[in-house]
Order: C-alpha cells, then sequence, then structure tokens
C-alpha cells in the first residue's frame, strides 16, 4: 500500500502587528510533499521569511523604545527648564518686590 506523502507542518511563528509587542500565530503549510525535489527549499524558505520577520519585528521594538526613551529625556528637559524659569522669574519678582519695600521704607518719615 502506498503511503501519502502529502502532511501539513504547524508550528508557531512571530507577527508583528499594531501592538509592538510580540503576538504568536499559527502557521500552517498545507500539502507539501517530502518526496519533492524542493521540500527542504520551500521548507527553509519558510523559516527564512519568518526569521527575517522576526528580526524586522525585533528591530521595530527596538526603535521604538528607543524613541520613546528619547522623547522621555526631552519630556523631563523640557520640564526642568519650565521650572528653573519660573523659579528665575521668582526671584526677579522677589527682588522687586523687596525694591519696592526699601522704597516704601525710605520715603516714610
Amino acid at each position: 500500500m502506498a503511503r501519502n506523502s502529502n502532511f501539513q507542518i504547524t508550528y508557531l511563528c512571530y507577527k508583528h502587528t499594531k501592538n509592538p509587542y510580540f503576538n504568536m500565530e499559527i502557521t500552517i503549510l498545507e500539502d507539501l510533499d517530502v518526496n519533492a525535489s524542493d521540500f527542504y527549499n520551500v521548507l527553509h524558505d519558510e523559516i527564512d521569511n519568518d526569521m527575517a520577520k522576526l528580526k524586522k519585528s525585533v528591530e521595530m521594538l527596538k526603535n521604538l523604545r528607543l524613541t520613546s526613551a528619547e522623547i522621555e529625556v526631552e519630556t523631563a528637559a523640557m520640564y526642568h527648564a519650565e521650572l528653573f524659569f519660573n523659579i528665575e522669574q521668582l526671584k526677579q519678582l522677589a527682588d522687586e518686590v523687596k525694591a519696592l519695600d526699601e522704597n516704601k521704607s525710605d520715603t516714610v518719615p
């Protein structure tokens, strides 16, 4: 009795979605003939494609994390600059009030 050499391969691969994190997806390669001359080539092509997608997803995730870290640092720098500016304005205002108080006390008999 001849055995059917066609079968399907089910495996998990990483899929990059709008979510920057990885999601697992079941991939099914159907009707692969193990006796075909290009069986290993087809299988390796699928694996290579999945590896390329995984590397791209990792690179995108790394870039997103670097960008978010840069934005966080820039936001903190802007916040501190604004605080420093407000402190300098308060110092000037305090100096003006002090000068007005000194002038007021000089004119009062």
